[in-house]
């Protein structure tokens, strides 16, 4: 997270850059791009990078008498998943390739009047057989887009296999339909602030021009020098398998760069070149898992692979995320299923090393748990909490065992909490949402001191309840976790049943009390600290 200040000289000289003309540029075409897995081959525009789509968002619904759960998506996700080839991004805007090889599916059984399951959605495309008049190929446009065309025309554009041209309602871009050995190819501009370039019809038409067809390769992505060993000892189940195909499906366009890796319980995918701490990565995000379930066993058996995607540039990981998530290190997306981590900027290899891995240990737990509760979103500080937990641990790699300590940069932000007048407020972190914990609608600098403060007593807090509850031993605190996981599941995430379980346990004044008493004791702090929680992975 960085926090920006304006100064009133900054503000003076920013207005009068706006105020003057904008200076003439020129766009150019950059090297040639083969999109392996679609049979094309392009020039994007200078600066465009071919980034990772996104995938499409899950939406669960449980059954009422079997308590089972059905999985099902947006029906225009799903069919944008098959038409668009490639998206490649800058800070200029961006660039969609797709494929009319669907019309618009209409007729489709919803769940809740919006969305479709992978089955029926499939079933009903597979039936339909596709029909390319010009109106069709207007919806199809405006579904891909999102946009109402405003014109169809190509004017100003010498396109050589040109098919079709729009232009939209209340936007700049424009898109192209250009016929290559009977396929239709789709091909979308939507350059920010257009007028600045000079040459743009003249670019956008040679961009176009360049695509060609090539032999249709298929790459299975896995790349041994990036693998860990034990991850090749195993026999893959059909949820693995079936894991490993979806993010390879989702990738089959990307850079040669681009590989996979696997392991026992999770797919890595990742652009990164850096080996060895691709290898750490794999073996270390196992011991982990190990540990979250000592400490919080699964409901049930977890049988979905856990996906975990790396991105070598920042640029590449903000793109990739939520615009309100860009701040991170790192997030748990469960309605995309996957776990996306970013670079971090260190001069030192070793210190970068140890960053990307804390923020592993950190999003896999929000993963694991995710699952381990059966999709049941539980509270934040509990989440987050037990997240921080396991970032700073210690794993030994020949016993497969891991010592928490206590987190420095949590600490520093906690003692200063504790050593004010007015004692921590317990019960109001317990009944936070995620909203005002990570600081939503607040300035910059103000949400960063409010998540940072709401990360640090959320740390401490879950540190106290499993390392320091012995030194406690007329207290019911060692209860307090246990209970608020039972009814948090037994009534599927229900604040306020969950509220009332964690208040019959604990006095929050007496809480609050020994929670300060402890962590202003040096002496009970290393007790706590030299408490052993884990045993050996099996």
């Amino acid at each position: 997270m960085i926090a920006t200040s304006r100064s009133r000289t900054f503000q003076l000289a920013f207005f009068l850059a706006m105020s003057l003309p904008l200076s003439a540029e020129r766009l150019k075409l950059g090297r040639s791009v083969t999109l392996e897995a679609a049979g094309l081959k392009m020039r994007p525009l200078t600066g465009f990078v071919n980034s990772p789509l996104p995938m499409p968002t899950t939406h669960g619904y449980r059954s009422r008498t079997t308590r089972e759960r059905t999985e099902a998506y947006n029906p225009r996700e799903l069919w944008l998943r098959d038409q668009q080839l490639a998206m490649f991004k800058s800070t200029n805007g961006h660039i969609a390739v797709g494929e009319l090889t669907c019309n618009v599916l209409t007729r489709l059984p919803l769940i809740n009047n919006e969305h479709v399951t992978a089955e029926d959605y499939e079933k009903a495309r597979d039936a339909r057989l596709p029909d390319w008049n010009d109106e069709e190929r207007k919806r199809w446009i405006e579904y891909f887009t999102g946009a109402r065309i405003e014109a169809v025309t190509s004017d100003g554009f010498k396109i050589e296999h040109l098919d079709f041209a729009v232009s939209f309602k209340g936007n700049d871009a424009r898109a192209f339909i250009v016929k290559l050995d009977e396929r239709h190819i789709f091909i979308l501009f939507n350059i920010k602030m257009p007028a600045r370039f000079t040459n743009l019809d003249r670019s956008i038409a040679r961009c176009v021009d360049s695509m060609k067809t090539v032999e249709v390769v298929a790459r299975d992505r896995q790349q041994p020098k990036f693998q860990n060993k034990s991850g090749l000892d195993q026999d893959p189940s059909s949820q693995h398998e079936a894991t490993r195909r979806r993010v390879i499906e989702n990738m089959k366009n990307l850079d040669d760069d681009w590989w996979i890796a696997q392991t026992p319980n999770y797919v890595l995918a990742s652009d990164m070149t850096d080996r060895s701490l691709a290898k750490d990565i794999q073996e270390d995000v196992e011991i982990m898992r190990n540990a979250y379930a000592q400490l919080i066993p699964p409901r049930k058996d977890i049988e979905e692979v856990s996906v975990i995607r790396v991105f070598r540039n920042r640029s590449d990981y903000v793109n990739y995320v939520d615009k309100e998530v860009e701040w991170t290190g790192g997030v748990w997306m469960p309605a995309k299923k996957e776990l996306v981590i970013s670079p971090v900027a260190h001069t030192s290899k070793k210190l970068k090393r140890k960053s990307m891995l804390q923020v592993v240990y950190h999003e896999a737990f929000h993963q694991y748990l995710f699952y381990a509760l059966d999709h049941v979103k539980p509270p934040i500080w509990f989440n987050e909490g037990h997240a921080a937990f396991f970032e700073t641990c210690r794993i030994n790699h020949r016993s497969k065992v891991i010592q928490v300590i206590e987190n420095e940069e949590r600490v520093r932000v906690l003692e200063d909490i504790v050593d004010r007048r007015q004692p921590p407020n317990l019960r109001g972190l317990l009944q936070m949402d995620a909203r005002a914990f990570y600081g939503y609608g607040r300035s910059g600098h103000a949400a960063e001191r409010q998540r940072d403060e709401n990360y640090a007593l959320a740390w401490g807090l879950v540190y106290f309840l499993h390392k320091a509850t012995r030194l406690y031993k007329d207290t019911d605190y060692a209860a307090l976790c246990p209970a608020m996981i039972e009814t948090l599941v037994q009534q599927r995430g229900n604040r306020r049943s969950v509220n009332q379980a964690v208040a019959k346990v604990v006095d929050f004044d007496q809480l609050s009390k020994d929670f300060v008493d402890f962590w202003t004791d040096s002496s009970d702090r290393k007790k706590a600290e030299r408490r052993h929680l884990f045993k050996n992975a099996k």
